[in-house]
């Protein structure tokens, strides 16, 4: 048995009359106090992150505990790192409520969060306990946790029943919603905890920081108007202390400058921002006064009449959304070549116009700095950078220190600049696959925008510097060209993420508020609760539904009027499916063909194959292989959702061109493109299938011996399996692919593959008639047995017609109630057997000494 190691971590700050709040970020290095943990306080540390670490050496029971009651809307946050690839052994729950200090306990009822496990898919997953028997109630961002995840997840409780589930997978601030469910939380909890089960190799591998419970604020608060700009002679823009009612918001009437009269039109720019417009003019710096009434916020809440003043100051303007935009980001300067050893930003201001910044606020995935007083310049481009740093880029251009400059992530973030009354006025999620360069990636380049009048497209109008000194820091970009948005949006991924939840995801960032209310329509016709925007996650949106969906029903998803930051619109687009997949065992999904000896400077593939007739979630599903007996080198397939249909075959490869380049005829559409896969030496290894949950649900233990006997070379020469339902560790079962199919099928049926045998009485032989050439038709023969009990011990040998053993396969073997031998049409000594018939002889011994002796035949033929 696997000793195991629980883990139970209570937090609490403060109890107050009708709830305790919770909140710790370990900054002060002490968890015995402020707040006050209790229980085994000896098994875990603060580690030199001011982060909470759990600091065992052995498998035991851990538990450190607080009270927390609550309110009928709560908010919980907090920080998670799990320094392994969760399992059934390894995983972590986070008990929102409970009502118990025992969390496991056969009497405690709550609601966690866990990480693994419980038939999990690797995501962040809901559960409700009853009687400590747990229910998984909300499934999101499935794979999110399947191999050493960084998170910060966000739960809110509304009106004690709606939960709502927020998350960053990359640790960061920029919560995108995964998925909400209505079901009513239990009468009473006492306790908050953080409950975590591993093994002793994982004893110190669970992180926590910046845990916070406290009571979600209700909106029982009018909106307020903080701010009245003239953006040109005839404009106004308002910003708003939150989202208002787009009807309320877009009523002139409610609009009133007594010096001019009521506005032309009103437009919400965004859920918080509308633009009023005159038809006379502002002139230049005389009084006006600004009358609003009648708006409200998103939850009815109507505002008090107001009045403010305004000026128009002509000669330098506000920035307005994409006005200014990041234009170069150096977020991995080491190695450096010929700029600081420093990261940078730079900023061009893409008008005719004088800009200001002043006040303007810098945000990356963990936090906000604001920019000091700042005028840009018509087309001028700006290097945002440390203090310490400011001097030795002034060198190369305008260089403007910014207080607390964030640090940036060398793999991807989102960075966002937004006016002080929060307007967006530009963002980028980065990645570092928008280098197109694995050699840049690692350091010492910059990404550069390709055409700054197309703010909006992401990856497809970025790419790595290709100036000598690694990036241009104040200068032209060096890959500068004319690169256009001239396509409209597109829907291009549809993932149900549970029941009650769609993802979608566009080919391009989209204007947040058209985002946000756009068309969106389900069939078969599925209401839709609400849509939920991230904050800068512009090209996705989560539909929560009203009804579940039902699992391996088709759907289909039609969106419309949305259009993207330069104004392309989808009018109605072409419906796209989907489907809410069905849980897979162990046998739905099986291994069908591995190429562990590649061509030189080719890679090596693993075919999978859904025999099931269900439609399967690969989202989560890992690859290894074995070490000592030992599950080692774990790889994930997929972060992202990828249902395979019944009967479809599924080619993973980590470099579709260059398996495409080795084997012409591969159905490249059945690619699925992996980072990497687990080690197959040349001359022998294993290839193991894992559940999202960890579990091994196929292995095949390969050697080159499996080959065919008389190739010349297994360069380039993959194993097919022959029987989809034979036995996938049996090497009788496998053979090199023909010659006549280019030696490999990825992606489609092998050519090695047979239907499955029909037997008629204790022996078989199919094909009867078989020519060994490695031409792809009846390579092979398969010789089956089959009895009505087991205990049996058996020899089959071959016989030419002279009555001479030519082949021997098996001697005194014990035997199961049924299995199968392959022939491949060579003899013992190792040549090819000659064109004729041969006898089959099957000796079966049983254990009271009695002999059975079965007879067969099978012909060696040859085409000329």
């Amino acid at each position: 048995m696997i000793n195991r190691l629980i883990f139970i971590c209570w937090m609490g700050l403060g109890t107050w009359a009708s709830y305790a709040q919770v909140q710790d970020d370990f900054s002060d290095g002490d968890f015995t106090q402020n707040p006050t943990w209790e229980g085994d306080v000896a098994d875990f540390k603060i580690n030199t992150d001011n982060q909470l670490q759990l600091n065992q050496d052995k498998a035991s029971i851990s538990q450190l505990v607080t009270s927390s009651a609550v309110t009928s809307d709560m908010e919980w946050q907090f920080y998670v790192r799990l320094a392994f690839a969760p399992s059934s052994q390894n995983y972590a729950r986070i008990y929102l409520l409970a009502d118990q200090k025992n969390l496991d306990g056969s009497n405690t009822d709550g609601y966690f969060i866990q990480l693994g496990d419980l038939g999990s898919n690797d995501g962040i997953d809901l559960y409700k306990q009853t009687n400590g028997n747990s229910g998984r109630i909300l499934q999101t961002f499935p794979g999110v946790a399947a191999s050493r995840p960084t998170l910060r997840i966000r739960v809110t409780l509304e009106h004690d029943s709606l939960w709502t589930i927020y998350a960053d997978t990359l640790g960061g601030f920029a919560f995108l919603p995964g998925g909400a469910i209505t079901i009513a939380q239990q009468d009473r909890s006492d306790f908050f905890g953080f409950y975590c089960r591993y093994t002793v190799s994982n004893a110190t591998k669970f992180y926590l920081d910046d845990v916070l419970v406290r009571p979600l604020v209700v909106d029982t608060v009018a909106p307020v108007l903080t701010s009245v700009t003239a953006i040109s002679e005839h404009e106004l823009k308002l910003a708003w202390s939150e989202a208002l009612d787009p009807t309320a918001a877009q009523d002139t009437t409610n609009y009133l400058v007594p010096e001019l009269g009521a506005p032309q039109t009103a437009t919400l720019l965004a859920p918080d921002s509308v633009l009023l417009t005159f038809s006379e003019a502002f002139a230049i710096e005389q009084d006006y006064h600004l009358s609003v009434i009648g708006t409200s916020d998103l939850a009815g809440n109507l505002m008090e009449p107001i009045v403010l003043p305004f000026h128009w100051f002509p000669g330098y303007y506000p920035a307005q959304p994409f006005e200014v935009v990041i234009h170069e980001i150096m977020a991995d300067p080491s190695p450096p070549r010929d700029l600081p050893d420093a990261e940078y930003l730079e900023l061009r201001n893409v008008t005719s116009n004088v800009l200001s910044l002043t006040g303007y606020r810098l945000e990356d995935g963990t936090g906000t700095t604001t920019l000091p007083e700042l005028l840009v310049q018509p087309d001028e481009l700006v290097i945002l950078c440390s203090s310490s740093t400011r001097s030795a880029f002034s060198a190369f251009g305008r260089a403007v220190a910014v207080p607390s400059f964030p640090s940036l992530r060398n793999d991807g973030e989102p960075l966002a600049l937004r006016a002080p009354d929060g307007t967006l006025i530009h963002a980028v999620t980065y990645s570092d696959e928008w280098y197109g360069d694995a050699q840049k990636a690692e350091g010492g380049w910059s990404l550069e925008m390709v055409d700054a009048t197309n703010p909006c497209s992401g990856r497809t109008n970025w790419t790595a510097s290709v100036a000598p000194p690694g990036g241009t820091p104040g200068q032209l970009n060096s890959v500068a060209a004319s690169n256009p948005d001239l396509s409209k949006p597109q829907l291009i991924r549809v993932e149900a993420l549970a029941a009650d939840s769609l993802l979608l995801v566009f080919n391009e960032s989209l204007d947040s508020l058209s985002l946000a209310q756009g068309s969106y329509v389900v069939q078969p016709d599925v209401s839709i609760a609400r849509v939920l925007i991230a904050p800068l996650q512009f090209d996705r949106a989560v539909l929560a539904l009203a009804a579940p969906l039902q699992a391996g029903q088709p759907y289909t998803v039609t969106v419309g009027n949305m259009q993207d930051c330069v104004g392309n619109t989808i009018e109605g687009g072409q419906p796209f499916s989907f489907l809410l997949p069905e849980p897979a065992d162990s046998g739905d999904i099986i291994l069908n063909e591995i190429l562990f000896d590649p061509h030189p400077g080719g890679v090596d593939f693993v075919e999978l194959v859904n025999v099931s007739e269900k439609y399967l979630q690969l989202q989560g599903w890992r690859l290894a292989n074995v070490e000592d007996e030992q599950l080692a080198n774990e790889r994930l397939i997929t972060t992202e959702s990828f249902v395979v249909a019944p009967g479809q075959y599924v080619l993973l490869t980590p470099d579709p061109a260059l398996t495409l380049r080795d084997y012409p005829k591969a159905a490249s559409e059945n690619f699925l493109p992996v980072a990497s896969l687990p080690a197959f030496p040349n001359d022998a290894g294993s290839v193991v299938l894992l559940s999202p949950a960890g579990q091994p649900w196929q292995r095949f233990d390969y050697d080159v011996r499996d080959h065919f006997t008389l190739l010349d070379d297994e360069e380039g020469v993959s194993l097919e399996r022959i029987r989809m339902e034979g036995p996938v560790n049996d090497p009788s079962n496998w053979q090199s692919a023909a010659a006549t199919a280019g030696y490999a099928t990825p992606g489609y049926r092998n050519s090695q593959a047979t239907d499955p045998l029909i037997t008629q009485g204790t022996l078989a032989v199919e094909p009867a008639v078989f020519t060994p050439d490695q031409d792809g038709d009846r390579d092979v023969t398969t010789i089956r047995y089959q009895f009505d009990q087991s205990g049996f011990v058996g020899t089959l040998t071959l016989y030419d017609d002279h009555g001479r053993v030519i082949r021997q396969l098996a001697r005194n073997e014990i035997l199961g109630t049924e299995g199968t031998y392959k022939w491949d049409g060579t003899q013992d000594d190792g040549r090819k057997a000659r064109i004729g018939i041969y006898l089959v002889l099957f000796e079966v011994f049983l254990l009271n000494g009695h002999t059975e002796i079965y007879r067969d035949q099978v012909v060696v033929g040859s085409r000329f």
